[in-house]
């Protein structure tokens, strides 16, 4: 067997597929999306709020830059919603970053008493109470 081959399993083993491209009329700096875990395998762990926080899981494309994420509200009629934005500092890289995070929640979300949900940057929304 020539002597690059697992060299080359190796590299395709560590990288995987990118995400899917930003659906229209979604802008933001470098598309990220909202996950409920690492792989299809592995157990569902939905965003959720604990205490005055925000607890998810989330992947994106880079690994060269810090990305950074925000939490922005706006009101939707009786519900409000947690607007995910991500800032990926000019990143290029093409490595697949998975992350669990937890962002401080907007004072909004702790006067509020109804529906409360999160829009991800692909436009994705999950229920948080």
């Amino acid at each position: 067997m020539p002597r690059w081959i697992p060299f080359v399993l190796l590299l395709a083993a560590c990288r995987p597929d990118a995400p899917p491209p930003a659906p229209d009329g979604v802008a933001d700096d470098g598309y990220a999306r909202v996950v409920l875990g690492r792989t299809d395998a592995s157990p569902d762990l939905p965003p959720v709020i604990v205490g005055d926080s925000l607890r998810f899981r989330v992947t994106y494309p880079g690994g060269c830059e810090d990305h950074s994420f925000d939490l922005d509200d706006e009101r939707r009629g009786d519900t409000l919603a947690l607007v995910l934005r991500h800032n990926a500092h000019g990143d290029t890289c093409e490595g697949q970053v998975y992350d669990e995070m937890t962002l401080p929640l907007p004072a909004a979300v702790r006067r509020h008493d109804g529906p409360v949900v999160l829009v991800a940057p692909d436009g994705e929304t999950f229920g948080l109470r």
